[in-house]
């Protein structure tokens, strides 16, 4: 823990409390970008950093699809400024920061803020379990199998984690029948598999 807080993102919005994108299309704020800072505010764990990492998890939360009649229910609007969830992969990014924040920090939190997030998370990982990407869509299977696997630890609830475990076990069985994994040549989506088997490797 360190004794300064941590420099903020030059795009950091002090009105919004998530980062700033500037498009042609105008400015916008990504709910994933949101919760890496929240994350890396709270591992920095001073004060300062804890109380902004409070008001932008309020963000990334608002961010979250939170009536239970939207088919989506559970998962995150991309852009804060998006009316209704368009990514489905949204869910899988924001919680890859969330649920290892959890794991390892949330005593920094306040007690509120806790059962805040832990709703979120498990509201996010039934999301999940309801999409069940296909297996080759490497990537993002990895972040399924991430999160699921440690979100369900982090829950105590053996039947999620055992999903991960299984979804895990598949995946390893299909890219050893075909040598690589689908996505082997792409340099965007392999840091994204690359990332996720690290970090539940490090668990």
């Amino acid at each position: 823990m360190s004794n300064t807080p941590l420099p903020l993102p030059p795009d950091y919005n002090p009105e919004t409390h998530l980062i700033r994108k500037v498009t042609e299309n105008g400015v916008f704020h990504e709910s994933r970008r949101g919760a890496r800072l929240a994350a890396d505010l709270v591992a920095h764990g001073t004060p300062e950093d804890v109380a902004l990492a409070h008001q932008v998890l309020d963000a990334v939360l608002a961010c979250q699809e939170r009536h239970a009649s939207d088919p989506h229910y559970g998962n995150f609007l991309w852009m804060a400024e998006d009316a209704v969830v368009q990514d489905l992969n949204a869910v899988e990014f924001n919680l890859e920061h969330l649920i290892p924040m959890m794991r390892q920090h949330a005593d920094r939190l306040s007690p509120d803020m806790r059962t805040r997030v832990l709703e979120a998370i498990r509201l996010g990982l039934e999301e999940i379990q309801r999409l069940d990407v296909l297996i080759a869509y490497t990537n993002i299977t990895l972040l399924d199998i991430l999160n699921t696997c440690l979100g369900g630890e982090l829950l105590d609830d053996p039947e999620i984690a055992a999903r991960g475990y299984r979804k895990l076990v598949t995946w390893m069985a299909f890219t050893d029948q075909y040598g690589i994994p689908f996505e082997y040549n792409s340099p965007t989506y392999s840091v994204v598999s690359i990332r996720a088997l690290s970090r539940l490797a490090s668990r």
